[in-house]
């Protein structure tokens, strides 16, 4: 039996991986935004795991998330609680993660979402 949250944490840091690289071949269809969301969400239950290969994959996913759906989705009535607590956790990664390697990961994904949203503001 695995232990995804102890001994056999590399193999769900590779399944979050795997999850990230499915989410970037879905950019521009239909279901993106539905994948997203659901990504998001089990995001949400993985991402504190102790381990940093867990961490550094959940933060993958996260930026292919936010480069797969398009900025008008991302801020739906639909996403905009889950992309802000991500932006939350990752702008905590960067303040509190022991990893420096996570905090450079995160850097780069909290700034693809200050990005969507100057984008979207310069649109309205």
């Amino acid at each position: 039996m695995l232990k995804l949250f102890g001994e056999d944490s590399y193999v769900l840091g590779r399944l979050v991986y795997t999850l990230g690289v499915v989410m970037h071949a879905s950019t521009n269809i239909p279901i993106c935004q539905n994948m997203g969301q659901a990504l998001l969400h089990f995001l949400a239950d993985v991402r504190n795991h102790s381990d940093m290969f867990v961490r550094e994959a959940c933060i993958f996913a996260m930026a292919a998330v936010f480069t797969s759906v398009p900025g008008y989705l991302l801020f739906s009535d639909d996403m905009t609680s889950l992309v802000l607590e991500s932006k939350e956790w990752l702008q905590n990664v960067i303040d509190n993660d022991p990893e420096t390697s996570c905090q450079i990961k995160a850097t780069y994904a909290l700034s693809l979402i200050i990005h969507t949203i100057t984008n979207m503001s310069e649109l309205f």
